[in-house]
Protein backbone atom coordinates (compact mmCIF):
# COMPACT_ATOMS: atom_id res chain seq x y z
CA UNK A 1 0.00 0.00 0.00
CA UNK A 2 2.75 2.60 0.55
CA UNK A 3 4.60 2.32 -1.97
CA UNK A 4 1.83 2.38 -4.69
CA UNK A 5 0.94 5.55 -2.92
CA UNK A 6 4.56 6.72 -3.67
CA UNK A 7 4.81 6.36 -7.02
CA UNK A 8 1.24 7.85 -7.52
CA UNK A 9 3.02 11.11 -5.53
CA UNK A 10 6.18 11.36 -7.18
CA UNK A 11 4.92 10.77 -10.97
CA UNK A 12 2.00 12.98 -10.45
CA UNK A 13 -0.40 10.29 -11.73
CA UNK A 14 -3.21 10.33 -9.41
CA UNK A 15 -6.42 11.87 -10.36
CA UNK A 16 -9.26 13.15 -7.52
CA UNK A 17 -11.24 10.28 -6.41
CA UNK A 18 -14.91 10.53 -4.84
CA UNK A 19 -14.94 9.44 -1.03
CA UNK A 20 -15.81 5.44 -1.04
CA UNK A 21 -18.87 5.18 1.94
CA UNK A 22 -19.57 2.03 4.22
CA UNK A 23 -22.94 1.00 4.77
CA UNK A 24 -23.71 1.39 8.87
CA UNK A 25 -24.37 -2.19 10.28
CA UNK A 26 -26.16 -3.20 13.80
CA UNK A 27 -23.54 -3.83 16.21
CA UNK A 28 -20.54 -1.74 14.52
CA UNK A 29 -18.76 0.77 16.30
CA UNK A 30 -16.60 3.60 14.65
CA UNK A 31 -13.24 2.46 16.04
CA UNK A 32 -14.21 -1.19 14.38
CA UNK A 33 -15.04 0.38 11.18
CA UNK A 34 -11.59 2.86 11.03
CA UNK A 35 -9.84 -0.31 11.41
CA UNK A 36 -11.82 -2.50 8.87
CA UNK A 37 -10.53 0.22 6.54
CA UNK A 38 -7.15 1.09 7.92
CA UNK A 39 -8.01 4.66 8.75
CA UNK A 40 -8.06 7.01 11.66
CA UNK A 41 -11.63 6.86 13.51
CA UNK A 42 -11.19 10.87 14.73
CA UNK A 43 -10.48 11.37 11.12
CA UNK A 44 -13.70 10.02 9.96
CA UNK A 45 -15.77 11.31 12.79
CA UNK A 46 -14.80 15.24 11.65
CA UNK A 47 -15.31 13.99 7.91
CA UNK A 48 -19.25 12.94 8.63
CA UNK A 49 -20.10 16.19 11.14
CA UNK A 50 -20.19 13.97 14.35
CA UNK A 51 -17.52 15.35 16.39
CA UNK A 52 -17.66 15.80 19.49
CA UNK A 53 -19.63 12.80 20.63
CA UNK A 54 -19.10 10.32 17.46
CA UNK A 55 -22.32 8.53 17.35
CA UNK A 56 -23.35 6.24 14.20
CA UNK A 57 -25.98 4.53 14.11
CA UNK A 58 -27.40 1.50 11.99
CA UNK A 59 -28.52 1.89 8.43
CA UNK A 60 -26.94 5.17 7.79
CA UNK A 61 -24.04 5.96 5.26
CA UNK A 62 -20.66 7.06 6.70
CA UNK A 63 -17.93 8.72 3.94
CA UNK A 64 -14.73 6.83 4.49
CA UNK A 65 -11.52 8.92 3.51
CA UNK A 66 -10.75 9.63 -0.39
CA UNK A 67 -7.33 9.97 -1.81
CA UNK A 68 -7.01 13.12 -0.84
CA UNK A 69 -7.15 12.66 2.62
CA UNK A 70 -4.78 9.60 2.57
CA UNK A 71 -1.79 11.58 0.35
CA UNK A 72 -1.68 13.30 3.25
CA UNK A 73 -0.50 10.70 5.74
CA UNK A 74 2.62 9.98 3.56
CA UNK A 75 5.21 12.58 4.31
CA UNK A 76 8.20 12.03 2.00
CA UNK A 77 7.99 8.77 -0.28
CA UNK A 78 9.65 5.80 1.62
CA UNK A 79 8.90 7.55 4.84
CA UNK A 80 6.15 6.63 7.31
CA UNK A 81 4.33 9.20 9.86
CA UNK A 82 5.35 8.87 13.38
CA UNK A 83 2.43 10.50 15.20
CA UNK A 84 0.90 10.28 18.65
CA UNK A 85 -2.22 7.94 18.07
CA UNK A 86 -1.28 5.73 21.32
CA UNK A 87 -1.33 2.08 19.92
CA UNK A 88 2.24 0.01 20.74
CA UNK A 89 4.13 1.70 23.37
CA UNK A 90 6.68 -0.11 24.61
CA UNK A 91 5.88 0.44 28.16
CA UNK A 92 4.77 -3.24 29.70
CA UNK A 93 4.52 -4.41 25.92
CA UNK A 94 3.93 -8.44 26.85
CA UNK A 95 3.39 -8.04 30.22
CA UNK A 96 7.24 -8.42 30.41
CA UNK A 97 9.35 -6.20 32.92
CA UNK A 98 11.10 -3.25 31.90
CA UNK A 99 14.70 -4.60 31.31
CA UNK A 100 13.77 -7.58 29.28
CA UNK A 101 11.53 -5.07 27.00
CA UNK A 102 14.89 -3.00 26.84
CA UNK A 103 16.88 -6.08 25.70
CA UNK A 104 14.62 -6.83 23.21
CA UNK A 105 14.38 -3.58 21.65
CA UNK A 106 18.45 -3.62 21.65
CA UNK A 107 18.32 -6.26 20.06
CA UNK A 108 16.27 -4.77 17.14
CA UNK A 109 18.23 -1.65 16.54
CA UNK A 110 20.76 -3.93 16.10
CA UNK A 111 22.78 -2.57 19.14
CA UNK A 112 26.69 -3.94 19.67
CA UNK A 113 27.14 -6.20 23.16
CA UNK A 114 29.45 -3.19 24.17
CA UNK A 115 26.56 -1.15 23.36
CA UNK A 116 24.26 -3.19 25.48
CA UNK A 117 26.14 -2.89 28.25
CA UNK A 118 26.98 0.30 28.45
CA UNK A 119 22.84 0.85 28.50
CA UNK A 120 22.76 -1.97 31.28
CA UNK A 121 24.87 0.21 33.19
CA UNK A 122 23.23 3.74 32.34
CA UNK A 123 19.91 3.52 31.91
CA UNK A 124 17.63 4.57 35.24
CA UNK A 125 15.59 1.48 36.83
CA UNK A 126 12.32 3.80 36.51
CA UNK A 127 12.06 4.95 32.97
CA UNK A 128 13.78 7.59 31.15
CA UNK A 129 14.91 10.80 33.40
CA UNK A 130 13.26 13.63 33.65
CA UNK A 131 14.90 16.33 35.99
CA UNK A 132 18.11 16.37 33.85
CA UNK A 133 19.19 18.92 31.81
CA UNK A 134 20.33 19.12 28.32
CA UNK A 135 23.82 18.49 29.13
CA UNK A 136 22.99 15.54 31.06
CA UNK A 137 20.87 14.18 28.15
CA UNK A 138 17.42 15.90 27.35
CA UNK A 139 16.84 15.55 24.04
CA UNK A 140 13.18 17.31 22.63
CA UNK A 141 12.21 15.97 19.25
CA UNK A 142 10.68 18.33 17.01
CA UNK A 143 7.85 17.83 14.05
CA UNK A 144 9.60 16.85 11.10
CA UNK A 145 12.17 15.37 12.48
CA UNK A 146 13.55 12.29 10.28
CA UNK A 147 14.20 8.91 12.61
CA UNK A 148 15.85 6.17 10.88
CA UNK A 149 14.23 3.74 13.58
CA UNK A 150 11.60 3.36 16.14
CA UNK A 151 10.88 0.29 18.61
CA UNK A 152 7.43 -0.32 19.46
CA UNK A 153 5.22 -3.27 20.82
CA UNK A 154 3.70 -5.89 18.35
CA UNK A 155 2.25 -8.95 19.48
CA UNK A 156 3.66 -8.28 22.65
CA UNK A 157 7.78 -7.90 21.53
CA UNK A 158 9.41 -5.24 20.66
CA UNK A 159 10.02 -4.39 16.81
CA UNK A 160 11.56 -1.69 14.81
CA UNK A 161 9.89 0.41 11.78
CA UNK A 162 11.55 2.96 9.48
CA UNK A 163 12.44 5.50 8.38
CA UNK A 164 9.92 7.53 9.99
CA UNK A 165 8.89 11.49 10.03
CA UNK A 166 7.43 12.94 13.29
CA UNK A 167 4.62 14.32 13.03
CA UNK A 168 3.26 15.32 16.76
CA UNK A 169 -0.67 16.57 16.71
CA UNK A 170 -0.41 19.74 18.62
CA UNK A 171 -3.95 19.66 19.43
CA UNK A 172 -3.56 16.46 21.63
CA UNK A 173 0.23 16.64 23.17
CA UNK A 174 -0.06 19.77 26.00
CA UNK A 175 3.52 19.53 25.75
CA UNK A 176 6.44 18.82 23.36
CA UNK A 177 7.94 15.36 22.80
CA UNK A 178 10.98 14.72 24.98
CA UNK A 179 13.47 11.70 25.14
CA UNK A 180 17.36 10.71 27.19
CA UNK A 181 19.99 10.51 24.95
CA UNK A 182 22.66 8.10 25.09
CA UNK A 183 25.97 8.20 23.15
CA UNK A 184 26.94 4.59 22.90
CA UNK A 185 30.56 3.60 22.41
CA UNK A 186 29.82 2.50 19.06
CA UNK A 187 29.05 6.41 18.34
CA UNK A 188 25.31 5.59 17.82
CA UNK A 189 23.03 7.73 19.38
CA UNK A 190 19.53 6.64 20.87
CA UNK A 191 16.79 7.94 22.72
CA UNK A 192 14.74 6.71 25.46
CA UNK A 193 11.88 8.58 24.90
CA UNK A 194 9.22 9.85 27.74
CA UNK A 195 5.98 7.67 28.85
CA UNK A 196 5.86 5.78 26.28
CA UNK A 197 9.61 4.10 26.79
CA UNK A 198 9.71 3.68 22.71
CA UNK A 199 13.70 3.25 21.97
CA UNK A 200 14.41 5.23 18.78
CA UNK A 201 18.00 5.87 16.84
CA UNK A 202 19.16 9.74 16.83
CA UNK A 203 21.53 11.04 14.44
CA UNK A 204 25.03 11.58 16.37
CA UNK A 205 25.48 15.71 15.81
CA UNK A 206 28.11 16.44 13.52
CA UNK A 207 30.59 18.90 14.51
CA UNK A 208 31.53 21.12 11.40
CA UNK A 209 34.94 21.68 9.90
CA UNK A 210 36.23 25.33 9.97
CA UNK A 211 39.06 25.48 7.41
CA UNK A 212 41.75 27.08 8.57
CA UNK A 213 41.87 30.62 7.96
CA UNK A 214 44.41 32.17 4.75
CA UNK A 215 47.69 33.18 6.06
CA UNK A 216 46.79 37.04 5.87
CA UNK A 217 50.00 39.01 3.81
CA UNK A 218 52.58 40.09 6.75
CA UNK A 219 51.60 43.71 5.65
CA UNK A 220 47.39 43.26 6.29
CA UNK A 221 45.95 43.78 9.20
CA UNK A 222 44.55 41.49 11.00
CA UNK A 223 40.75 39.92 10.27
CA UNK A 224 38.31 37.96 12.96
CA UNK A 225 38.27 34.23 12.32
CA UNK A 226 36.16 32.85 9.50
CA UNK A 227 32.75 31.94 10.14
CA UNK A 228 32.50 28.12 10.29
CA UNK A 229 31.25 26.68 7.13
CA UNK A 230 29.22 23.47 6.87
CA UNK A 231 29.67 21.66 3.35
CA UNK A 232 26.39 20.50 1.92
CA UNK A 233 27.57 17.19 2.13
CA UNK A 234 27.80 17.54 6.09
CA UNK A 235 24.84 19.13 6.91
CA UNK A 236 22.06 16.84 4.39
CA UNK A 237 19.26 15.16 5.83
CA UNK A 238 20.55 15.54 9.24
CA UNK A 239 17.56 16.27 11.52
CA UNK A 240 17.35 19.65 13.49
CA UNK A 241 18.26 18.38 17.06
CA UNK A 242 16.65 21.24 19.46
CA UNK A 243 18.02 21.39 22.68
CA UNK A 244 15.10 23.37 25.21
CA UNK A 245 16.48 25.32 28.08
CA UNK A 246 16.40 24.06 31.40
CA UNK A 247 13.76 26.34 32.51
CA UNK A 248 11.24 24.02 29.65
CA UNK A 249 10.94 21.66 32.38
CA UNK A 250 10.35 22.03 36.20
CA UNK A 251 12.39 20.53 38.23
CA UNK A 252 10.36 17.93 40.72
CA UNK A 253 11.08 18.23 44.35
CA UNK A 254 10.58 14.55 44.24
CA UNK A 255 8.85 11.61 43.05
CA UNK A 256 6.68 8.93 44.65
CA UNK A 257 7.43 6.03 44.86
CA UNK A 258 4.71 3.80 46.94
CA UNK A 259 5.81 -0.03 48.08
CA UNK A 260 3.23 -2.73 49.08
CA UNK A 261 3.26 -6.69 49.96
CA UNK A 262 0.72 -8.66 51.38
CA UNK A 263 -0.04 -12.45 51.29
CA UNK A 264 -0.64 -15.36 54.15
CA UNK A 265 0.75 -18.43 55.39
CA UNK A 266 -0.49 -21.73 56.61
CA UNK A 267 0.19 -24.65 58.72
CA UNK A 268 -2.57 -27.32 58.14
CA UNK A 269 -0.40 -29.62 60.50
CA UNK A 270 1.89 -28.76 63.04
CA UNK A 271 1.66 -31.76 65.71
CA UNK A 272 -1.72 -31.33 66.51
CA UNK A 273 -1.67 -27.62 65.76
CA UNK A 274 -3.53 -24.96 62.93
CA UNK A 275 -1.78 -22.18 62.50
CA UNK A 276 -2.81 -19.29 59.62
CA UNK A 277 -0.77 -15.70 59.68
CA UNK A 278 -1.07 -12.99 57.09
CA UNK A 279 1.12 -10.19 56.91
CA UNK A 280 1.44 -6.62 55.56
CA UNK A 281 4.21 -4.23 54.63
CA UNK A 282 4.18 -1.24 53.13
CA UNK A 283 6.09 2.31 52.36
CA UNK A 284 5.99 5.43 50.65
CA UNK A 285 9.19 7.25 49.60
CA UNK A 286 10.02 10.36 48.23
CA UNK A 287 13.02 9.77 46.14
CA UNK A 288 15.28 12.16 43.91
CA UNK A 289 18.06 11.49 41.71
CA UNK A 290 21.13 11.63 43.25
CA UNK A 291 24.84 10.46 41.92
CA UNK A 292 24.12 7.59 39.70
CA UNK A 293 20.29 6.25 41.66
CA UNK A 294 17.69 7.47 43.50
CA UNK A 295 17.48 8.26 47.22
CA UNK A 296 14.23 8.40 48.68
CA UNK A 297 13.06 9.15 52.24
CA UNK A 298 9.86 8.33 53.55
CA UNK A 299 7.81 5.93 55.96
CA UNK A 300 7.40 2.77 56.74
CA UNK A 301 4.77 0.14 58.16
CA UNK A 302 4.60 -3.70 59.40
CA UNK A 303 1.75 -5.48 59.91
CA UNK A 304 1.05 -8.93 61.00
CA UNK A 305 -1.85 -10.96 62.56
CA UNK A 306 -1.79 -14.64 63.48
CA UNK A 307 -3.89 -17.38 64.96
CA UNK A 308 -2.73 -21.02 66.14
CA UNK A 309 -5.47 -23.82 67.34
CA UNK A 310 -3.21 -25.81 69.24
CA UNK A 311 -3.48 -29.36 71.13
CA UNK A 312 -5.87 -30.46 68.26
CA UNK A 313 -8.21 -27.56 68.74
CA UNK A 314 -8.41 -27.05 72.31
CA UNK A 315 -6.19 -24.30 72.31
CA UNK A 316 -5.84 -21.10 70.91
CA UNK A 317 -2.58 -18.48 70.30
CA UNK A 318 -3.62 -15.12 68.49
CA UNK A 319 -2.26 -11.55 68.32
CA UNK A 320 -1.30 -8.86 66.11
CA UNK A 321 1.69 -7.12 65.39
CA UNK A 322 1.98 -3.32 64.10
CA UNK A 323 5.13 -0.81 63.88
CA UNK A 324 5.72 1.78 61.84
CA UNK A 325 8.83 4.57 61.25
CA UNK A 326 10.20 6.51 59.72
CA UNK A 327 12.31 4.59 56.53
CA UNK A 328 15.34 5.18 53.46
CA UNK A 329 15.88 3.50 50.42
CA UNK A 330 18.50 3.66 47.44
CA UNK A 331 17.57 2.56 44.17
CA UNK A 332 21.15 2.29 42.09
CA UNK A 333 21.38 2.04 38.14
CA UNK A 334 23.58 -0.58 38.93
CA UNK A 335 21.11 -2.95 39.52
CA UNK A 336 20.48 -2.93 43.43
CA UNK A 337 18.52 -1.22 45.89
CA UNK A 338 18.73 -1.15 49.74
CA UNK A 339 15.60 -0.29 52.20
CA UNK A 340 16.30 0.78 56.29
CA UNK A 341 13.26 1.71 58.67
CA UNK A 342 13.33 2.46 62.13
CA UNK A 343 10.34 1.15 63.30
CA UNK A 344 7.96 2.01 66.93
CA UNK A 345 5.16 -0.64 67.63
CA UNK A 346 2.87 -2.11 69.56
CA UNK A 347 2.28 -6.16 69.92
CA UNK A 348 -0.93 -8.30 71.42
CA UNK A 349 -0.80 -11.70 71.99
CA UNK A 350 -3.51 -13.75 73.63
CA UNK A 351 -3.72 -17.74 74.64
CA UNK A 352 -6.96 -19.09 75.96
CA UNK A 353 -7.38 -23.39 76.53
CA UNK A 354 -10.34 -24.43 79.06
CA UNK A 355 -10.44 -22.10 81.81
CA UNK A 356 -7.03 -20.63 81.40
CA UNK A 357 -6.26 -17.53 79.89
CA UNK A 358 -3.44 -15.02 79.45
CA UNK A 359 -2.70 -11.82 77.98
CA UNK A 360 0.61 -10.04 77.01
CA UNK A 361 0.99 -5.91 75.66
CA UNK A 362 4.54 -5.63 74.54
CA UNK A 363 5.76 -2.11 73.62
CA UNK A 364 9.15 -2.05 71.04
CA UNK A 365 11.34 -0.90 69.11
CA UNK A 366 12.81 -1.73 65.86
CA UNK A 367 14.65 -1.57 62.80
CA UNK A 368 14.62 -3.84 59.61
CA UNK A 369 16.69 -4.00 56.50
CA UNK A 370 16.40 -5.01 53.07
CA UNK A 371 18.76 -5.68 49.97
CA UNK A 372 17.77 -6.46 46.38
CA UNK A 373 20.29 -7.43 43.50
CA UNK A 374 18.42 -7.48 39.74
CA UNK A 375 21.84 -6.68 38.14
CA UNK A 376 22.07 -10.56 36.56
CA UNK A 377 18.23 -9.76 35.37
CA UNK A 378 19.71 -6.03 34.02
CA UNK A 379 22.27 -8.08 31.93
CA UNK A 380 19.44 -10.22 30.85
CA UNK A 381 20.50 -13.18 32.93
CA UNK A 382 17.67 -16.17 33.12
CA UNK A 383 19.55 -18.30 35.99
CA UNK A 384 19.87 -16.57 39.22
CA UNK A 385 18.60 -13.27 37.96
CA UNK A 386 17.36 -11.66 41.40
CA UNK A 387 18.42 -11.94 44.96
CA UNK A 388 16.56 -10.30 48.36
CA UNK A 389 18.45 -10.17 50.94
CA UNK A 390 16.00 -9.29 54.67
CA UNK A 391 16.12 -8.98 58.45
CA UNK A 392 14.70 -7.31 61.23
CA UNK A 393 14.87 -6.88 65.29
CA UNK A 394 12.32 -5.63 67.76
CA UNK A 395 13.14 -5.02 71.29
CA UNK A 396 10.43 -4.69 74.02
CA UNK A 397 10.57 -1.36 75.54
CA UNK A 398 7.61 -2.18 78.37
CA UNK A 399 5.62 -5.94 78.84
CA UNK A 400 2.15 -6.20 80.87
CA UNK A 401 1.25 -9.38 81.29
CA UNK A 402 -2.07 -10.74 83.02
CA UNK A 403 -3.46 -14.15 83.91
CA UNK A 404 -5.91 -15.94 85.25
CA UNK A 405 -7.62 -19.24 85.91
CA UNK A 406 -11.29 -20.25 86.14
CA UNK A 407 -12.03 -16.22 86.45
CA UNK A 408 -9.13 -15.41 89.65
CA UNK A 409 -6.17 -13.94 88.64
CA UNK A 410 -2.88 -16.07 88.58
CA UNK A 411 0.86 -15.20 88.75
CA UNK A 412 1.80 -13.67 85.08
CA UNK A 413 5.73 -12.91 86.18
CA UNK A 414 6.86 -15.37 83.66
CA UNK A 415 5.04 -13.34 81.23
CA UNK A 416 6.41 -10.18 81.58
CA UNK A 417 9.96 -11.42 80.52
CA UNK A 418 11.10 -9.69 77.67
CA UNK A 419 11.81 -11.45 74.69
CA UNK A 420 13.59 -10.29 71.62
CA UNK A 421 11.94 -10.72 68.43
CA UNK A 422 14.32 -12.07 65.02
CA UNK A 423 13.62 -12.65 62.02
CA UNK A 424 15.97 -12.73 58.89
CA UNK A 425 16.60 -14.80 55.34
CA UNK A 426 17.32 -14.95 51.36
CA UNK A 427 14.73 -15.02 48.70
CA UNK A 428 16.13 -15.82 45.42
CA UNK A 429 14.97 -15.93 42.47
CA UNK A 430 16.66 -19.27 40.60
CA UNK A 431 14.73 -19.27 36.69
CA UNK A 432 13.16 -16.67 35.09
CA UNK A 433 11.12 -18.73 32.07
CA UNK A 434 8.95 -17.85 29.52
CA UNK A 435 5.40 -17.90 31.65
CA UNK A 436 7.03 -17.97 34.96
CA UNK A 437 9.72 -17.25 37.75
CA UNK A 438 10.64 -20.16 39.61
CA UNK A 439 11.92 -18.87 43.54
CA UNK A 440 13.48 -20.26 46.77
CA UNK A 441 13.41 -18.75 50.15
CA UNK A 442 15.01 -19.54 53.76
CA UNK A 443 14.37 -17.68 56.14
CA UNK A 444 14.50 -17.79 60.76
CA UNK A 445 12.61 -16.52 62.91
CA UNK A 446 13.21 -16.28 66.71
CA UNK A 447 10.93 -15.12 69.73
CA UNK A 448 13.81 -15.68 73.03
CA UNK A 449 13.66 -17.29 74.88
CA UNK A 450 9.83 -18.96 73.52
CA UNK A 451 10.38 -20.14 70.34
CA UNK A 452 13.25 -20.39 67.32
CA UNK A 453 12.08 -21.57 63.71
CA UNK A 454 13.58 -22.17 60.51
CA UNK A 455 11.39 -22.16 57.23
CA UNK A 456 12.13 -23.45 53.41
CA UNK A 457 10.17 -22.52 50.92
CA UNK A 458 9.93 -23.46 47.38
CA UNK A 459 7.50 -21.64 44.83
CA UNK A 460 6.57 -19.60 41.34
CA UNK A 461 5.32 -16.61 40.69
CA UNK A 462 4.19 -14.58 37.15
CA UNK A 463 6.61 -13.06 35.02
CA UNK A 464 5.86 -9.96 36.37
CA UNK A 465 6.84 -11.24 39.90
CA UNK A 466 3.32 -9.54 40.59
CA UNK A 467 1.97 -12.98 43.00
CA UNK A 468 3.19 -16.17 43.80
CA UNK A 469 2.50 -19.07 45.86
CA UNK A 470 4.91 -21.02 47.49
CA UNK A 471 5.37 -24.70 49.58
CA UNK A 472 7.46 -25.93 52.35
CA UNK A 473 8.50 -26.83 55.73
CA UNK A 474 9.28 -25.01 58.78
CA UNK A 475 11.50 -26.64 61.50
CA UNK A 476 11.40 -26.00 64.99
CA UNK A 477 14.57 -25.30 66.62
CA UNK A 478 13.63 -25.51 70.41
CA UNK A 479 11.61 -28.95 70.83
CA UNK A 480 12.27 -30.62 67.61
CA UNK A 481 9.99 -31.95 64.57
CA UNK A 482 8.60 -30.21 61.29
CA UNK A 483 5.68 -28.81 59.57
CA UNK A 484 4.37 -28.49 56.52
CA UNK A 485 2.97 -25.33 55.17
CA UNK A 486 1.85 -23.10 52.44
CA UNK A 487 1.51 -19.52 51.51
CA UNK A 488 1.15 -16.65 48.77
CA UNK A 489 2.25 -13.36 48.46
CA UNK A 490 1.78 -10.28 46.00
CA UNK A 491 3.29 -7.04 45.12
CA UNK A 492 0.27 -4.33 45.77
CA UNK A 493 1.70 -1.85 43.49
CA UNK A 494 2.61 -4.14 40.46
CA UNK A 495 -1.30 -5.58 41.00
CA UNK A 496 -2.19 -2.15 40.16
CA UNK A 497 -0.24 -1.36 37.53
CA UNK A 498 -0.28 -3.98 35.41
CA UNK A 499 -4.20 -4.06 35.66
CA UNK A 500 -3.93 -0.18 34.92
CA UNK A 501 -1.67 -0.66 32.08
CA UNK A 502 -3.07 -3.93 30.82
CA UNK A 503 -6.26 -2.32 30.64
CA UNK A 504 -4.93 0.38 28.02
CA UNK A 505 -3.01 -2.25 26.54
CA UNK A 506 -6.58 -3.93 25.55
CA UNK A 507 -7.65 -0.08 24.44
CA UNK A 508 -4.39 -0.15 22.57
CA UNK A 509 -5.58 -3.17 20.60
CA UNK A 510 -9.10 -1.91 20.04
CA UNK A 511 -7.52 1.31 18.13
CA UNK A 512 -8.11 3.13 20.97
CA UNK A 513 -6.16 6.26 22.30
CA UNK A 514 -4.45 5.02 25.23
CA UNK A 515 -3.41 8.18 27.75
CA UNK A 516 -0.59 7.88 29.84
CA UNK A 517 1.30 10.32 32.37
CA UNK A 518 0.89 13.82 30.35
CA UNK A 519 -1.79 12.64 27.76
CA UNK A 520 0.79 11.71 24.76
CA UNK A 521 1.76 7.87 23.73
CA UNK A 522 4.26 8.31 21.41
CA UNK A 523 3.54 5.12 18.48
CA UNK A 524 4.42 4.21 14.49
CA UNK A 525 1.80 3.52 12.43
CA UNK A 526 2.40 -0.13 10.82
CA UNK A 527 2.99 -0.68 7.34
CA UNK A 528 -0.47 -1.22 6.31
CA UNK A 529 -2.14 1.44 8.56
CA UNK A 530 -0.62 4.31 6.43
CA UNK A 531 -3.66 6.17 5.77
CA UNK A 532 -4.05 7.26 9.49
CA UNK A 533 -2.99 10.92 10.36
Amino acid sequence: MKWLLSLLLLFGVAGSWANPVHDIKSGQTMIGIAKQHKQDWKALCKLNDLMPHCQIKAGKQLKLLGFEEVKASVVQAGEIPYSIVGRSPLLNCGKKSREAINEEAWSALSLSEEDRVYLRRHVAKGGPRKNITAEEGLVLIPTGTRIEQVTFCRDGKAVTLGPMRTTWNEDSVPRPVFGERFVLPSGRTVLWMWECENWVTWPTPVKPRTPPPPAPPASAPKTPPSTPVVTKEEDEDIPTMVIPPKTVVAERRCLLDPKLVFGQEHEPNDNGNVSHSTFVTAALYCIKRVGDGYTGWGVGLQNSWWDVRVNFGSGRAHGQSLAFGPAVERISDKGWTAEGKLLFGHMHQAFSQAQYRNEREIDFVGASVAYNDYSNRLAGKKWMPETRIYASVGIPTSVRATASNFLQPTDASELERHSVVLQAGVHQDIYDAKFATFWARVGFFSELPFSQTANLRLGISDPLRVCGVGIGFDFDLLHGGEAPGYGWWCDGVKLVEVGREGYRLDQVSDGKTAVLGNGAVMTPLEPDDETQD
